[in-house]
């Protein structure tokens, strides 16, 4: 019997481990997200009176349907421009999301996502440029509320996209834009900062969230360090360097 898997790389897995994501590319065939992507312009009608054939019902920046679908094949979806996604990450927040938890448990998510931004120079700018944006209600075409627009874009860009910021743990920060083809998916951490983001380029994309479930509780007391999974070992260097 032969089965068809797809096995990450020692490089994605040391990828997600530090940098908290990593890209699997054409994951499964491009036929299957379109057939996602088909059915999400249905919903899209439905919901908010967008037609796929007329450009001028395409008003939201961002439309947002929080609905699960527990059938094939709804595990991604792109567009058949091969274009998709726009989420936006801060890659490494998630080391800083780990050392604040062990600092403050038993928080609420609220309380986290305030603390951990409070704690971090790097996320307080970025929060600061997401309430000024918020405020203009503008935003950039480079997506989101993380980064508000500006006559002269080059400085924002420059400094949350361009370049890294290493706290003073040595997380190296920076804002990722998640796009992608038909087929692509992402694997992200947890508890990395994100956010969803409006598209002001002119052309549909698409991009659906799934929940991974653990297969096991996770287990920081392996008899053998080898065993330890990708999330695990994320967690635990995190809290090594803290």
């Amino acid at each position: 019997m032969t089965t068809d898997c797809r096995v990450l790389s020692a490089e994605q897995i040391e990828q997600f481990i530090t940098r908290g994501w990593t890209k699997i590319e054409s994951a499964f065939a491009p036929e299957v997200a379109l057939a996602c992507q088909d059915f999400l312009w249905q919903r899209l009608n439905a919901r908010y009176d967008v037609v796929r054939e007329n450009q001028e019902t395409w008003n939201p920046p961002m439309a947002f349907i929080a609905e699960n679908y527990d059938t094939p094949p709804f595990n991604a979806c792109a567009t058949e421009n091969l274009r998709g996604g726009g989420t936006l990450i801060v890659e490494g927040s998630h080391q800083i999301v780990v050392r604040y938890l062990e600092k403050n448990p038993g928080q609420t998510q609220q309380q986290a996502i305030k603390g951990c931004i409070a704690s971090s120079e790097y996320l307080q700018k970025l929060s600061d440029c997401s309430q000024s944006a918020m405020k203009a209600n503008a935003w950039s075409e480079h997506s989101g509320p993380i980064i508000p627009f500006e006559r002269n874009m080059t400085p924002r860009i420059e400094e949350f996209m361009d370049q890294c910021f290493a706290d003073e743990n040595g997380a190296e920060l920076r804002v990722i834009e998640l796009t992608g083809e038909p087929g692509d998916v992402y694997l992200g951490h947890p508890l990395m900062f994100h956010s969803p983001s409006f598209n002001h380029s002119g052309m549909p994309r698409f991009m659906c969230n799934r929940k991974t479930p653990l297969h096991q509780d996770m287990n920081f007391q392996r008899a053998d360090g080898s065993e330890y999974s990708a999330l695990e070992e994320s967690i635990r260097r995190a809290l090594k360097t803290s």
